[in-house]
């Protein structure tokens, strides 16, 4: 990380990536992607993969609609 003073407020800093950091986290991206294959994925078959994908635009579907009725009430 690299810190750099805000150009909006000088009270505050800016975070950046260095191309270190960036580096690290790509890396640790497939080492995360690949633990999530293991423990969820690779346990579940076709249908069960799209019965979640359904459940999760329901899902979805459901906080959009609760976010527009919200942003009217206000």
């Amino acid at each position: 990380m690299r810190r750099l003073p805000s150009p909006d407020d000088r009270r505050g800093v800016v975070l950046t990536l260095t191309d270190e950091g960036y580096a690290a986290v790509q890396q640790l991206a497939r080492v995360h992607v690949d633990s999530v294959r293991r423990a969820f994925l690779d346990h579940l078959d076709r249908d069960h993969l799209l019965a979640h994908g359904e459940q999760m635009r329901r899902v979805v579907r459901a906080n959009r609609a609760h976010e527009h009725q919200a942003g009217d009430a206000v």
